[in-house]
């Protein structure tokens, strides 16, 4: 019953978005949440990374919408 919950949180990554949580950090709903991931994974595609249907890379995310904190430098 325990090893149920541990491989649970050994499946949540962290390094990439779902459509929920793209849809919550820019207010957008969800389907359009997938549009944008459809985006940026197409953007990924083309640098020649591979990619995950339906979630994004969380580093590149923040990159793009100038989450990161460093979208004040560039200014």
């Amino acid at each position: 019953m325990g090893g149920e919950r541990k491989m649970e949180d050994a499946t949540r990554d962290t390094r990439v978005m779902t459509p929920d949580e793209v849809a919550e950090a820019l207010r957008v709903s969800r389907s359009h949440a997938y549009k944008l991931i459809r985006r940026l994974n197409a953007e990924l595609e083309e640098l020649g990374t591979l990619t995950v249907p339906g979630k994004v890379s969380r580093g590149y995310f923040l990159r793009r919408y100038g989450l990161d904190g460093a979208g004040d430098e560039r200014l």
